[in-house]
């Protein structure tokens, strides 16, 4: 989508409009006009992104959750020591930089739901800005933008007066207006391109969606979808990839993580309102989401760490027992953390010796054909779309490495 806007400044995918969002491939659009169209300037990309969001996710543990600079430490290094987190870092994919508009977002969304004497509307406002960008990124985003209306809604000074006998002509008015404005943006947006590929096109991911919720085809159940969710779950809790034999220790250990949310999310429901209305708007979506792939969990991690070192701080470290049980798990978790991100650097550093390391695979005979490791090689066997991206974006995949010896 990026090159064929680069090229001819439509976002298609071999000239068929495609359904995702365009938020992503227009960041790499504008570092193809830039001329930085590398590996090394995707990542740096993506770990600009994943900065901004660890900044968005300290910054609320100080100033909103009044954390200590160790807890709040804690809340930051959690999610980037999780396997979860390392895998995708360096991906060129639309989960990182989702992941920091939205943490920016909620920031000042937290922001505008603390004020009280007088309404910080321009955070509020700019929260939205922000949400509507990150619904660009993924359409996931939707939650987030559920999330910033329904605080700004659900505020004691904007909702107590509404539903005041003296203002109910206005709340009547109000009413009115957003129905109105409602309708005329949703006959605008309907004749759009970004509508058509969402919602009417065949592999759209809506047909998917009301496939799935009218069983229609070979999909999982709503139970297989939340066994995805919890094994997901778990592999976040284990900070361990569990292969799906698993299953046995995977619902146990993740209905303990969405237990300890849960009952985080309650506790906080008040003082925190923003960040567990996104929490659990995020979760709706991801009921609905017959796919399995820790990394949906991915910008997620640092709203359940937030509310999760903030819950349960002063229980851990007002009994020793818990206290070093809280210890030991810990440990393992960022042992487990810096062995997934030693393995990963060592992919991201190998250079061409990258296709021995990574030696399993569908792309695998791609990737090698790309480093010049295999240069004869059937085209059937190929995957071209993968082949055309390396030769573009990796200087270790160009002609030149394809003849290599």
């Amino acid at each position: 989508m990026a090159w064929s806007a680069h090229e001819t400044g439509s976002y298609d995918v071999q000239g068929i409009a495609d359904q995702y969002p365009t938020g992503y491939p227009f960041m790499v659009r504008l570092l193809l006009g830039a001329g930085l169209g590398r590996t090394l300037w995707l990542n740096l990309l993506s770990l600009g992104w994943l900065a901004v969001g660890s900044a968005s996710a300290f910054w609320m543990a100080r100033r909103q959750f009044q954390l200590s600079p160790a807890a709040a430490s804690l809340v930051v290094c959690a999610p980037l020591l999780s396997w979860v987190t390392i895998k995708h870092a360096v991906l060129p994919l639309s989960d990182i930089p989702y992941l920091g508009i939205s943490m920016l977002s909620l920031a000042l969304l937290q922001h505008f739901w603390l004020s009280r004497e007088r309404l910080a509307w321009k955070s509020g406002l700019l929260a939205l800005l922000l949400a509507l960008a990150a619904l660009q990124v993924r359409t996931v985003g939707l939650a987030l933008v559920g999330a910033v209306i329904a605080t700004m809604v659900l505020h004691p000074r904007v909702l107590g007066p509404l539903l005041s006998r003296a203002n109910r002509r206005r709340l009547w008015l109000t009413g009115l207006l957003a129905a109105g404005t409602g309708t005329l943006a949703l006959i605008i947006v309907v004749r759009t391109q970004w509508f058509q590929t969402q919602f009417l096109n065949s592999d759209a991911y809506f047909r998917k969606l009301t496939a799935f919720l009218g069983r229609d085809g070979d999909g999982p159940t709503l139970l297989g979808v939340i066994g995805f969710r919890l094994r997901e779950a778990a592999e976040v809790v284990l900070n361990l990839p569990l292969r799906p034999a698993w299953t046995l220790l995977a619902v146990p250990v993740g209905l303990a993580g969405v237990a300890c949310l849960g009952w985080a999310s309650v506790r906080l429901w008040v003082s925190h309102r923003p960040l567990v209305l996104y929490l659990g708007l995020s979760a709706a979506v991801l009921l609905l989401w017959p796919f399995i792939d820790s990394r949906f969990l991915l910008p997620l991690l640092p709203v359940a760490s937030l509310l999760l070192v903030s819950a349960f701080s002063g229980w851990v470290m007002a009994h020793r027992r818990h206290w070093c049980l809280t210890i030991a798990y810990l440990g393992v978790y960022a042992l487990l953390g810096l062995a997934a991100l030693g393995y990963s650097s060592r992919l991201t550093f190998a250079g061409a010796g990258f296709v021995r390391i990574y030696s399993s695979g569908n792309y695998q005979l791609t990737y090698r054909h790309a480093f010049g490791l295999e240069p004869d090689v059937p085209p059937d066997l190929l995957d071209r779309g993968l082949l055309a991206t390396l030769q573009r974006y990796e200087p270790l995949a160009g002609p030149r490495a394809r003849s290599a010896p």
